[in-house]
């Protein structure tokens, strides 16, 4: 009994040693990866590409972050002119350190603390701490809608790339049938369904997709392949000179949707606009009443003069009539 108490005390003695050896980490230790300060700072407009795809960034990288826009918020506005100045939009900031315009490495070294490169000077239109910098001037309907579409546009590109890189590893027939027919097509379908839809087609932008763009390109051939197997019978020989009949259609209908899409997003502006200025017409309406109602409540109204009165006739002495 004793010799087995003796061996206990040498094990609970060894696992001592042993756990003390082992190094302990502190729970908020870093765990490698970027390290994200506390407050980064994103100013930018309303419409601006550029600032969307940093935007999109941040939110891939799972980087949190402030966001001012400069036409809405005055505040924000001040200090980008004075700390910042005007220019290239977006602007990141971090602490008294930024980086204009989308430039992912020079934002995740500015976020890392890291030397960046100074600004272009093309990209500075006023230093910090002008005090007559111009107003951001407000973009009218049709440049926003403008803008929006070309938004649209760049986005499809970035999209019909990742399908692209399938369709180019086929060969032969294949091959035609993929950029002749099926890529038509397949545009249409994405932008047909997700023109509205921001979040889709950021997903779908990413390339992060790589079985549906696999299994869509594989899709839209074979359905080429039997329409024009159908049409003109097994034994034809699929060329481009033949596959040039289907795709001047296709490319109608594309450009006919990108068109009707273009006047969507104008029409939208500009209701948007005459609401706006609906609005702002009544609120200034509703201000000059009410600096009137309040002006007519401050006049003070003249006091009545009292009517001038007759002074009294002392009453006359009663007549004594003597009898005799």
């Amino acid at each position: 009994m004793k010799i087995k108490f003796l061996v206990l005390i040498n094990s609970l003695s060894l696992l001592a040693v042993l756990l003390a050896a082992v190094p302990v980490f502190a729970a908020d230790e870093p765990k490698g990866g970027l390290e994200v300060p506390e407050r980064i700072e994103v100013f930018r407009i309303y419409p601006c590409r550029h600032c969307d795809e940093l935007e999109a960034f941040f939110t891939r990288e799972g980087i949190p972050y402030q966001l001012y826009d400069l036409r809405k918020d005055k505040n924000a506005e001040s200090d980008y002119i004075r700390n910042i100045g005007r220019g290239l939009l977006p602007v990141t900031r971090v602490k008294n350190r930024h980086v204009r315009g989308f430039k992912p490495l020079q934002v995740l070294k500015l976020i890392q603390g890291e030397e960046i490169d100074p600004p272009a000077p093309d990209e500075v239109t006023m230093p910090a701490g002008s005090a007559d910098a111009p107003e951001v001037p407000k973009a009218s309907p049709q440049e926003t809608a403008a803008q929006q579409f070309q938004n649209l546009k760049d986005t499809m590109e970035r999209v019909m790339a990742h399908y692209d890189q399938v369709g180019k590893r086929f060969g032969g027939e294949d091959l035609l049938l993929y950029t002749e027919m099926a890529r038509p097509e397949i545009e249409f379908k994405v932008i047909d369904n997700y023109a509205g839809n921001a979040k889709v087609l950021d997903q779908l932008s990413t390339g992060r997709q790589k079985a549906h763009y696999n299994k869509t390109v594989h899709k839209y051939v074979n359905l080429a392949r039997r329409k024009v197997r159908k049409r003109h019978g097994r034994m034809i020989a699929i060329n481009e000179r033949l596959l040039k009949k289907w795709k001047e259609p296709l490319e109608q209908e594309l450009r006919a949707k990108y068109d009707e899409i273009s006047s969507a997003m104008l029409s939208a502006e500009l209701a948007k606009a005459d609401a706006a200025a609906a609005a702002e017409e009544g609120a200034e309406k509703q201000a000059s009443e009410g600096k009137t109602a309040g002006a007519k409540a401050l006049q003070v109204k003249p006091t009545a003069q009292p009517s001038a009165q007759k002074p009294k006739q002392p009453p006359k002495p009663e007549e004594i009539i003597i009898v005799r």
